[in-house]
C-alpha cells in the first residue's frame, strides 16, 4: 500500500471528494474495499484506474459540512487469498471563513479624538483579505440607518485584529450598528454572528485648546451630560486636543465622614469621575466648571446641611468640599481635572481643633525655641482635616512656607488627627506664627499670632517658685533657649547641707525637662529619705548643663504648714 489521495486535496464544504489508494501487488486482486466513517461507516468499492495507475472508489463522497473528519480504512485481498488492510487514515474538512462580531467589544474610546472601536474575528481556518466592517448609526425616525464608515482589514485564521473609525457623537444618547463583510462576499454557513447593535450614553467629549469643550469642533459648547447636569471646560485650558470624559459612578466610596450625605439625582446617585485623556495629561492645572441643577436634590437634603459638591482625596481618603456657588436654583463649581465628584449635604459647621508645640512641647507666647526647632500643629476633625496645600497653611513673619517642607505624621491612617511638622532655620530674635487648618467641610480654624523668641546661644530664664511660701509643695518655672544636656534641682538647709537633689531623670510631670521652651519642677518637701522637711527657709539651686557652658540660679523657697 503507498498511500492515498483525495480530490480534490484539501476539499472545501462545497466539494465532492474522490479516494484514490496506490497499491503494489504480484497477484491479480480480488478485492478491494475502503470503509468510509463519517461518523457512520460505509463500504465503497475499488476499482483500477488505468489512468491514474491506481485504485478509485466506485463513487464520491457527498459535500462535507464545515469541520466535518474523514476517516478511511482500506481492504486489499489478492487471488491467492493474501489480505491487508491499513491503518486508519484522517481527514478534516476546514472550517472555512467564520467572522464573528461581538456585542461587548463595541466601544467609544478617545485620546486625541474619538473613535469607535471594535474587534473583528476570523475564527475559521482560512484567511480572508479585504473584509469590511461598516458602521452605523440609527436615525431620529428609529428605522433607517445612517452610514457613519468603513473599516478594512486583512484577517488571517483564528485571530482578531482591532476595527476603529473616527467619530464625533452629536446626541447624548444614541443606537450603533456594526456589520462585518456587510455585502456578504465571504462564503460562511452562519452569518447570525456578524452584526451587532448597541445603545450608547456619551461620556467622551472633545476638547480643544481654541474652544475648549465642543461637539463639532466648530464652537464651544457646555456639555449637557445627563439631565441637570452640564460641564464645560473653557478654551485656552489645554495645550493640545484631547478629549473630556465622564462617568456616571454607580457606588461612591464610603468613607466615616457622619456629617457628609450623599445626595442622589433622580435615581442615580449625583457623582461623577471626570478625566482627560493621555494627550490631556500634559496640560497642568485643567479645570472644569460642573452645574448642577437643584430641583431634584432640594427634597432629598431639607433642612440637613448646606447642598455643595465635594471632591474625593486618593491620598485623605475623604471627600473635601469644594467651593460650590448656588445661581437660580443650580449648584456651580469649578473643578480641578481628573477627579471624582459628588454632590453632599454638610452639616459640619464647626472648625477643627488645633493647638501648635514646639520640641514635644505646648507653645508658650513669648518663649524660646532653637535656632532649627521642630514646630508641630495638632488638628483634629470628625469629619477629616485637610491637609491639602489648601487645607493647611502655615507662615512665620508674615513669610508662607513652602508645602513642600511640611511633613505629615499618622496622616494616611488618622486623617481624623493630624499632626503637620515643619523645621524651619531662623535667626536669634524675634519672631512669630501663625497657622491655618481646614477641615474636609471647608471650615477652618485661624490662630491669633503667636509670638517667640530665638537666642543668641544657650540661655536659661528663671521664672520663679509657686507657691512660695508653700506647705505641701513648690514649682520651679523656667525657660530653655535650647537643648540642655542635663539638669538638676538642689535643696539646701540654711546652714549649707544638701538634703535633696531632683535631676531631669525626677521629672515626671515634663516629658522633656531638657527641652527648649518653658518647664516646671516640682519638689515634694521631702528630703532624700522621703520624709517631710520641717518648717523654716531652705535654699534651691537651679543648675541646667549646656554642651558649652553651665548655667546656674538660686534663690530661696520657706516651708509653712
Amino acid at each position: 500500500f503507498d498511500g492515498v489521495t483525495l480530490k480534490p486535496n484539501d476539499p472545501l464544504l462545497a466539494d465532492s471528494i474522490s479516494i484514490y489508494a496506490r497499491v503494489r501487488h504480484a497477484n491479480p486482486l480480488r478485492k478491494a474495499q475502503v470503509i468510509v466513517t463519517l461518523p457512520s461507516a460505509d463500504s465503497l468499492d475499488l476499482s483500477f484506474d488505468a489512468v491514474s495507475g491506481q485504485y478509485v472508489a466506485i463513487k464520491a463522497i457527498p459535500p462535507l459540512s464545515r469541520g466535518q473528519w474523514l476517516t478511511l480504512h482500506f481492504y486489499f485481498e489478492d487471488t491467492q487469498g493474501n489480505q491487508l488492510s491499513t491503518p486508519a487514515k484522517s481527514y478534516i474538512v476546514p472550517r472555512g471563513a467564520d467572522l464573528r462580531l461581538f456585542q461587548d467589544r463595541l466601544t467609544m474610546v478617545g485620546d486625541s479624538t474619538i473613535t469607535l472601536q471594535n474587534f473583528a474575528y476570523n475564527l475559521g481556518d482560512v484567511d480572508i483579505d479585504q473584509v469590511i466592517v461598516r458602521y452605523e448609526e440609527l436615525n431620529a425616525d428609529g428605522l433607517t440607518w445612517k452610514w457613519l464608515g468603513d473599516d478594512t482589514l486583512d484577517l488571517p485564521k483564528k485571530t482578531r485584529l482591532p476595527s476603529s473609525i473616527a467619530y464625533l457623537p452629536g446626541k447624548r444618547e444614541f443606537t450603533l450598528r456594526a456589520t462585518i463583510d456587510p455585502d456578504n462576499q465571504v462564503y460562511e454557513t452562519d452569518e447570525d454572528n456578524n452584526q451587532i447593535i448597541r445603545e450608547f450614553r456619551t461620556t467622551i467629549y472633545p476638547v480643544s485648546p481654541d474652544l475648549g469643550t465642543t461637539t463639532q469642533y466648530t464652537r464651544t459648547d457646555t456639555i449637557e451630560y445627563a439631565d441637570g447636569v452640564y460641564v464645560l471646560v473653557e478654551p485656552g485650558s489645554v495645550s493640545k486636543k484631547t478629549t473630556l470624559h465622564i462617568q456616571s459612578l454607580d457606588t461612591t466610596l464610603a468613607t466615616d465622614q457622619p456629617d457628609f450625605v450623599l445626595l442622589k439625582k433622580g435615581n442615580a446617585q449625583a457623582s461623577w469621575q471626570l478625566a482627560l485623556g493621555e494627550e490631556g495629561m500634559d496640560s497642568e492645572g485643567v479645570k472644569a466648571h460642573i452645574w448642577v441643577d437643584l430641583d431634584s436634590l432640594m427634597s432629598a437634603a431639607a433642612g440637613k446641611g448646606d447642598i455643595a459638591l465635594a471632591r474625593w482625596d486618593t491620598r485623605l481618603h475623604k471627600w473635601i468640599r469644594v467651593q460650590t456657588a448656588e445661581d437660580q436654583q443650580r449648584l456651580h463649581a469649578l473643578v480641578p481635572v481628573p477627579g471624582q465628584y459628588a454632590v453632599f449635604s454638610i452639616s459640619d459647621d464647626i472648625p477643627p481643633k488645633a493647638e501648635i508645640n514646639v520640641e514635644g512641647q505646648l507653645f508658650s507666647a513669648g518663649g524660646f525655641v532653637p535656632a532649627q526647632p521642630v514646630i508641630s500643629i495638632q488638628a483634629q476633625d470628625a469629619n477629616g482635616v485637610n491637609i491639602s496645600p489648601e487645607g493647611i497653611k502655615i507662615w512665620i513673619d508674615e513669610q508662607e512656607l513652602p508645602y513642600e517642607q511640611y511633613s505629615f505624621v499618622d496622616s494616611a491612617a488618622a486623617i481624623n488627627a493630624v499632626a503637620v511638622k515643619i523645621r524651619p532655620v531662623l535667626q536669634a530674635g524675634k519672631h512669630e506664627i501663625r497657622y491655618l487648618v481646614t477641615d474636609a467641610a471647608g471650615n477652618a480654624y485661624k490662630a491669633d499670632p503667636v509670638p517667640f523668641k530665638v537666642a543668641e546661644g544657650d540661655e536659661l530664664l528663671f521664672l520663679g517658685t509657686y507657691p512660695n511660701p508653700f506647705e505641701t509643695q513648690t514649682t520651679f518655672s523656667y525657660e530653655l533657649s535650647n537643648h540642655a544636656d542635663d539638669l538638676e534641682v538642689k535643696i539646701y538647709t540654711t546652714s549649707g547641707r544638701l538634703i535633696r537633689t531632683i535631676s531631669a531623670a525626677d521629672v515626671v510631670e515634663d516629658p522633656n525637662p531638657l527641652g527648649p521652651n518653658y518647664h516646671e519642677v516640682t519638689w515634694d518637701a521631702r528630703d532624700e529619705y522621703g520624709e517631710r522637711v520641717a518648717n523654716g527657709m531652705y535654699y534651691f539651686k537651679l543648675i541646667v548643663k549646656f554642651r558649652d557652658k553651665t548655667v546656674e540660679k538660686i534663690g530661696r523657697i520657706v516651708r509653712l504648714r
